[in-house]
């Protein structure tokens, strides 16, 4: 049961902080493809959309980062391959990403650079991104957990 919470706060906090500078470096990248291909446009949207990422994705990040954490501790411990969980956490962080960033379009959340369904890419590859980093270090913990166990 400690486990589960441990995988559960590890996955949050992982997704929590990983998820808003990546969103917001793709989106700066986006911004800067599509429009004004200046150095300073650049840094602006990256300091002012991880700000704002951590305002409005991080939140949803975490939940989501918990229940893969979960969710990837027990496939692990049932005896998934390393894989399996780091593939199917990536594919539903990314579809979680994709859905955030398609509602934070559909409610005008890029208000300050005109790509308001560039977010649906750019929430899917910060998704994808955060749900292979929160399988990795739950299955690194899981591993080292199991190799201190067989040692004793």
């Amino acid at each position: 049961m400690r486990s589960i919470r441990a995988a559960r706060l590890t996955g949050g906090v992982v997704a929590f902080l990983l998820t808003p500078p990546v969103a917001a470096l793709f989106l700066a990248v986006a911004a800067t493809v599509a429009g004004d291909a200046q150095v300073d446009f650049f840094f602006m949207v990256l300091i002012f959309g991880t700000i704002e990422g951590f305002v409005v994705a991080a939140p949803v990040a975490f939940l989501l980062g918990a229940l893969v954490g979960q969710w990837c501790s027990r496939k692990y411990a049932s005896g998934h391959s390393r894989l399996q969980v780091l593939s199917a956490s990536a594919a539903f962080m990314t579809a979680g990403g994709a859905l955030h960033g398609a509602v934070m379009a559909a409610f005008n959340a890029a208000h300050f650079i005109d790509l308001h369904w560039t977010l649906v890419p750019v929430g899917g590859a910060a998704g994808t991104i955060a749900g292979t980093a929160v399988a990795y270090a739950i299955t690194t913990v899981r591993r080292q957990v199991h190799g201190v166990q067989q040692a004793s």
